[in-house]
């Protein structure tokens, strides 16, 4: 199971032992190969694949992979976030990354099923679904002179992965609202009892993700510093706040240029924006009356958890659940569903 996503792609390779996936994620960037500089950085041990797309417009092929960042230039960050997504030079670098990754943890060379997860705006698109399933299937040569054949693809929205990491008997009878925060979009299905997605109550909203909480943090923190703060600093942001999470008693600070900043007083203006995120779902959802339960997927969903907790606008019996390792919600659910599927047929 592959999950491509704007910001990171998550993996599930299946074992041939029958134990668990395993899981796996790297950055959703591909950098244009260039001969020279990839010689020079004498990158043959590094975790990094050199794939060459079927279809795409660069002929000598994209970087992809754990430590592709050193190779990133501006241009290669940028993307379409909507469901042009699924045409780009990235996407197609990426989901031979996301193969090339499988097989070198031991995937099969045939894949009779492969489960994709995109974003539901790209999902929502049925044209382009059907050639993203078109794309995926067949032959795909690999780098190491390997190759894989994927016999059958199933594109389905990355929210509903977490839906099938979670679901249950029980869960199957209820209205269920699945939020998956990213990095620059948030998504969202609304599941009906019986595990039907509404696709008039689903959708997604741009530049409302962590991208735009940690900028606005960082925004308050360059009021306290009395000079604007460089955009760089928001990694190390992330890593501090990512950190702390554990950690609830103890306030989180961040250290730049020998000063220290205590994070706690600033966390609200980074929650103002989550805050805003779920009003707009909530009203793209036309209410949320009927919703039993809510499934927050993806990296940072505590601070979506505080939203809703603290937004009055959902019924107080509502269910929060929160997956483990909720950055692998998604796929982990796709694996299960592909074995499921995988099951079903063989017993038909």
């Amino acid at each position: 199971a592959s999950d491509i996503g704007y910001s990171r792609v998550k993996i599930a390779t299946s074992p041939l032992d029958g134990n668990p996936p395993e899981l796996h994620n790297f950055i959703s960037a591909a950098a244009q190969y260039n001969a020279a500089e990839f010689e020079l950085a004498g990158l043959t041990a590094r975790r990094i694949f050199h794939v060459h797309p079927k279809g795409a417009l660069n002929p000598n092929g994209y970087l992809v992979g754990d430590d592709v960042r050193s190779f990133l230039r501006p241009q290669d960050y940028s993307r379409a976030i909507d469901q042009r997504f699924l045409d780009s030079d990235t996407y197609r670098a990426l989901f031979y990354g996301s193969l090339a990754h499988m097989v070198d943890r031991g995937a099969p060379s045939v894949m009779d099923l492969l489960v994709l997860g995109v974003p539901v705006r790209a999902w929502q698109d049925q044209q382009r679904k059907r050639l993203a399933v078109d794309y995926a299937r067949g032959v795909h040569r690999l780098p190491n002179h390997r190759s894989v054949e994927v016999r059958d693809v199933i594109v389905l929205p990355q929210p509903y992965g977490a839906y099938a990491d979670v679901s249950d008997e029980a869960l199957s009878r209820k209205s269920v609202l699945i939020i998956d925060g990213g990095e620059f979009t948030t998504d969202w299905l609304f599941i009906e009892p019986g595990g039907r997605i509404h696709p008039g109550r689903s959708g997604s909203v741009s530049d409302r993700g962590r991208y735009n909480y940690l900028q606005a943090i960082l925004t308050s923190l360059s009021g306290e510093a009395g000079k604007e703060l460089p955009e760089r600093l928001l990694y190390d942001l992330d890593m501090c706040l990512r950190a702390s999470e554990g950690q609830p008693d103890e306030d989180p600070i961040l250290k730049v240029g020998g000063r220290q900043y205590n994070l706690r007083e600033h966390l609200p203006r980074g929650q103002e924006k989550i805050n805003d995120v779920i009003r707009k779902i909530v009203n793209a959802v036309g209410g949320v009356v009927d919703v039993e339960t809510v499934v927050l997927a993806g990296g940072n969903p505590r601070v979506y958890e505080r939203a809703i907790q603290q937004g009055g606008l959902f019924d107080d019996l509502t269910d929060i659940v929160i997956p483990p390792e909720s950055i692998y919600s998604n796929v982990r659910g796709f694996h299960t569903f592909g074995e499921q599927t995988l099951a079903s047929k063989l017993a038909a």
